[in-house]
């Protein structure tokens, strides 16, 4: 009797294989997939460990970057494009962009500001009117170089208020048509109306009412003694550089103000300082004939009593402070 034929159902033959995996396949392939996930994990590691990998753009590339600032790499396709598009050597370029990281850090540290004024004057210097990206990056690394370099001499930089009330005293340079008895009465109202202003700033600030910038602004929005009022062309509340005191410039080329600077800390605030005028000056045979003219209250916000080394020793210190290294 011939064998009889499979049985059919509606679903098909009984012997049909099952279409998924069965449960004892995936045991077996589960630990093989973390064993493989888990070694390129170390590998990945090592890699980045021996700077072998890293980030340039995002990007994720593999053989040593030519710099490396802390964490951040620098790879040879910058230091080239740089290189090209501001025709420097690949030595001076890469010198840029290390600086420009490192120097970037060392403002932030010490709460140092390149003002977007200074960064145009020095890109059109370097640069002509319509300069490269490149030349705005090295003007920003030659500006932070000199602020750096400033530590190599004794010096003092930050901010200061001026209120001026000199608008009714007479001197050799600034005659009135007013009478003596006039410019008397008018001069006592402005110098009252000084002092209760710098008296009233004095105490916010050392009730840390205010901060220093907020005191500026108010002198400069003040009716009488702001940038819109009749000492505009006058002495502005501002800042004073290193260079100023080095070179005894604006503000820093009176001794006595160079000296006050000299008296603080830095963050420290000074009291109200009253600045004089010789109405004799131009006449060096006559008896010195001295006037009240303006407060000055100074802000220092950087000291150096000056680096015992070079340029190049104290930049080179700076790059090792921030972990620079150069392959």
């Amino acid at each position: 009797m011939p064998a009889s034929a499979p049985i059919q159902s509606a679903g098909g033959s009984q012997n049909a294989t099952p279409s998924s995996t069965s449960p004892k396949k995936i045991s077996r392939i589960l630990p093989a997939v973390f064993i493989i996930f888990a070694i390129l994990i170390v590998i990945f590691g090592l890699l980045k460990v021996s700077g072998r990998l890293y980030f340039d753009g995002g990007i994720p590339k593999l053989g040593l970057p030519v710099a490396r600032v802390g964490n951040e790499a620098i790879s040879k396709a910058q230091v080239s494009k740089f290189s090209n598009e501001c025709n420097l050597g690949e030595k001076e370029a890469l010198d840029f962009l290390v600086d420009n990281k490192v120097l970037d850090k060392w403002a932030n540290d010490e709460k140092i500001i390149i003002s977007g004024e200074q960064t145009k004057a020095e890109t059109t210097r370097i640069g002509g009117k319509d300069p490269k990206d490149c030349k705005r990056l090295a003007a920003r690394v030659n500006l932070l170089r000199n602020a750096l370099l400033d530590n190599l001499t004794n010096f003092r930089s930050g901010k200061y208020i001026a209120v001026n009330f000199d608008r009714y005293i007479e001197t050799p340079f600034a005659k009135s048509d007013l009478s003596a008895a006039e410019l008397t009465k008018l001069n006592k109202e402005e110098r009252q109306y000084a002092d209760e202003l710098v008296n009233s700033l004095n105490k916010d600030l050392a009730d840390k009412k205010v901060s220093f910038e907020d005191a500026i602004n108010k002198v400069n929005e003040d009716p009488r003694f702001g940038l819109n009022g009749r000492y505009a062309t006058s002495v502005r509340s501002g800042d004073f550089s290193a260079d100023d005191y080095a070179e005894k410039l604006g503000l820093m080329a009176s001794p006595d103000l160079r000296n006050l600077a000299d008296s603080l800390k830095i963050g420290e605030i000074s009291q109200p300082f009253v600045v004089r005028f010789d109405l004799n000056l131009e006449n060096p045979e006559a008896k010195p004939k001295m006037v009240d003219i303006r407060y000055i209250i100074l802000k220092v916000e950087r000291a150096g009593s000056g680096y015992q080394g070079s340029g190049d020793q104290l930049l080179n210190e700076t790059r090792s402070k921030y972990q620079v290294m150069i392959y």
